[in-house]
């Protein structure tokens, strides 16, 4: 039996305790213990990029959380220059409320204006949303973690670092097993998880721009457009792709936020993938935006109802009357019962996401 701490410390403060106790082995001066000195100096590396120094002198790690942040460090080069390393530590949440801003300004004031670095960890699900932390952060994922420890754990390895190790080389080879299921056509048993709903979405639109964005403004929460984005609702995940979003042409005046409206693939569970049009504004007391709302789903319910009469035995439309979903902020166009195809091949599968997305984009032109 292997008995893993990291099995049950699964919480992000227990990762911000390994990354501590992995880059505070800089500082020990016991020659035995040179193998686990190098690896405190490697994980340093990784976790700078391109901003790593030559030699780390003078480095001190904050034993708990510092000002709120995750991990905390600062160092020195070799002439005295003074640095400080920031470590947004994720499991599987992602940034939120501008934290690594407000961290940067907080270790400006207090420790006269160092040299500061950011490094964005996250050993769950790297979506879209994290890659765009890369241009204020390093970027470290669960492989990049993986492939570092690998050279330096043995059978004489320090127990917590065999432990750490064998953890994420058991997530990772999940996650290949996630892959495997896909790829046979196994599609219910991968949704099941957030890990599946990722992978699934990720396979099939697997050439995104992630660059346009609709609604970012003071009023609106952004909705990226080609991207990949997730969730929890009651406990349970969720995984959306976005793929065309638009602001109406007419602003109603008396709504202050743009007014946008977009299309996007979801997956609630293992049971059923869903194409829906969105409205943020649809419930609005207003007579002009709900019948902006409705002249909108229509015109996509029209031609998803078109590619399911021709396809009848895999797509099903929504249940009850169109009028129930045509004042709704998130209505349902079309949907795809998990077990309709569980005996296709994945290139299938992913063609006839390819090709209903492509022709609700023709709607639009």
């Amino acid at each position: 039996m292997e008995n893993n701490l990291f099995k049950y410390a699964t919480k992000e403060l227990s990762q911000d305790a390994f990354l501590r106790w992995s880059i505070n082995w800089i500082n020990d001066k016991n020659p035995e213990n040179k193998n686990l000195k190098e690896y405190g100096i490697a994980m340093l590396d990784l976790l700078l990029g391109d901003n790593k120094l030559d030699e780390y002198c003078k480095v001190e790690v904050n034993e708990k959380q510092f000002e709120r942040i995750d991990v905390f460090i600062r160092y020195e080069d070799q002439v005295g220059k003074k640095y400080a390393l920031i470590i947004e530590d994720k499991t599987n949440t992602f940034e939120h409320s501008n934290q690594i801003e407000r961290y940067k300004a907080v270790i400006k004031e207090k420790f006269n204006n160092p040299e500061i670095n950011v490094a964005y960890v996250k050993t769950g699900v790297i979506y879209d949303v994290d890659y765009r932390i890369k241009e204020k952060a390093v970027v470290v994922g669960l492989t990049d973690i993986l492939n570092l420890i690998e050279k330096y754990v043995n059978e004489e390895s320090s127990e917590i670092l065999l432990n750490y190790y064998n953890y994420i080389l058991g997530k990772n080879k999940e996650r290949e097993e996630i892959k495997d299921l896909i790829n046979n056509g196994k599609y219910s048993e991968a949704l099941e998880k957030d890990d599946g709903q990722y992978i699934f979405l990720n396979e099939i639109f697997d050439n995104r721009t992630k660059e346009t964005v609709i609604g970012n403004d003071s009023n609106n929460s952004p909705v990226y457009i080609d991207e990949i984005y997730a969730g929890t609702s009651y406990g349970d995940p969720w995984a959306q792709y976005c793929f065309w979003g638009k602001a109406y042409n007419e602003q109603i005046k008396n709504i202050d936020k743009t007014q946008y409206h977009y299309l996007f693939w979801r997956i609630d569970s293992n049971r059923k993938i869903s194409l829906r049009h969105y409205d943020e504004n649809a419930r609005f007391e207003d007579e002009k935006v709900r019948t902006r709302k409705i002249e909108a789903y229509n015109k996509f319910r029209d031609k998803a109802d078109d590619i399911v009469e021709h396809n009848d035995k895999i797509l099903k439309k929504p249940r009850g009357n169109r009028e129930k979903y045509e004042s709704y902020k998130e209505s349902e166009l079309l949907a795809i019962p998990v077990k309709n195809i569980s005996n296709m091949n994945f290139e299938d599968v992913k063609q006839l996401l390819l090709d209903i997305t492509q022709s609700m984009k023709e709607v639009i032109k």
